[in-house]
């Protein structure tokens, strides 16, 4: 493994080389029961390792062009992959065979989330659409609802009641590019109007009060999705920002273009910023005490506070 040591601000971290793909990581997911932690590329595989050993356990070409989605079950027992071929599959964590699919989207799938009682997964695609769908039989519950551009990541609350979706094109300006969604009376809670460049991704906190968003510009916004208030902003790259990540009282960002990783410790403290990729870094997922990234030239990598 190759590993380097960064230091910014007085705290060091030191990042290593987990794995590569043949050509870019668009996707790093880790499995809620601790077990899983895998990456997606554009070369049509997902890697899966065991992250407590951090040694690959299985390769799979899961989609026949790029995989930009993958989730897992709560119970690690399911996962999820979608992939530009504009198909959703769902393979079997002890066999690695594939057990379902679903063929209805009609464009790339961005990104997958799935509810805390493994009954439902939520998929958003290239074709503005959000889309709900059940587990167990790999059907369609519903349409949640749809953007005026292409719709790039979800965010679920932790009690299932709320979901964002975020949405944009690197081109266009358009508006309404950060949606909340009230699942349990099937409703738009909040539109974000006020951001027309397109929102990357975005996260709740805890307790689903606060939003935090980024995307093409320089800052992480924070805002209360209830009345629409922006609370803070923390400028943090002359870039964007394609990936956000959040565990407790910390935000975990991953800019575009420079390979920094952003730590924002948002009750106080020092910025820290590192580099951990060669250019872009796509996805990321703060995981068991690491932060697990995926850029652009395909390598898997993970940064560790000493």
């Amino acid at each position: 493994m190759a590993t380097c040591l960064v230091a910014f601000k007085g705290s060091s971290w030191k990042v290593t080389e987990m794995g590569s793909h043949h050509e870019a990581v668009y996707v790093v997911a880790s499995g809620k029961n601790g077990q899983w932690l895998a990456s997606g590329s554009n070369d049509n595989t997902v890697k899966i390792y065991n992250s407590f050993k951090k040694e690959l356990v299985k390769e799979l070409t899961c989609h026949s062009v790029g995989v930009a989605a993958i989730a897992f079950t709560s119970d690690g027992k399911t996962m999820i992959t979608g992939g530009k071929d504009k198909l959703i599959r769902f393979w079997d964590t002890e066999t690695w065979k594939r057990i379902g699919e679903i063929d209805e989207h009609t464009g790339q799938v961005n990104d997958l989330v799935v509810s805390s009682d493994d009954k439902y997964v939520y998929s958003c695609a290239d074709d503005y659409k959000i889309m709900k769908w059940k587990i167990e039989d790999f059907s369609k519950a519903k349409e949640v609802g749809s953007h005026n551009s292409r719709v790039l990541s979800l965010c679920l609350s932790e009690d299932n009641k709320y979901l964002i979706s975020t949405s944009g094109d690197k081109v266009s300006k358009s508006t309404g590019n950060l949606k909340v969604w009230n699942l349990a009376s099937e409703t738009l809670k909040f539109e974000l109007l006020s951001e027309e460049y397109a929102v990357q991704d975005a996260v709740f906190d805890k307790s689903a009060n606060l939003v935090f968003y980024a995307g093409n510009f320089s800052s992480i916004k924070v805002i209360k999705p209830s009345t629409g208030t922006q609370v803070m902003e923390k400028e943090v790259t002359k870039y964007g920002i394609n990936t956000l990540a959040i565990d407790g009282f910390t935000v975990y960002a991953g800019s575009t273009f420079n390979g920094e990783i952003t730590v924002w410790p948002i009750a106080g403290g020092d910025l820290v910023q590192f580099k951990a990729h060669e250019k872009d870094i796509n996805s990321l997922v703060f995981h068991k005490g690491n932060i697990y990234s995926g850029g652009t030239k395909g390598a898997l990598k993970y940064s560790i506070k000493p």
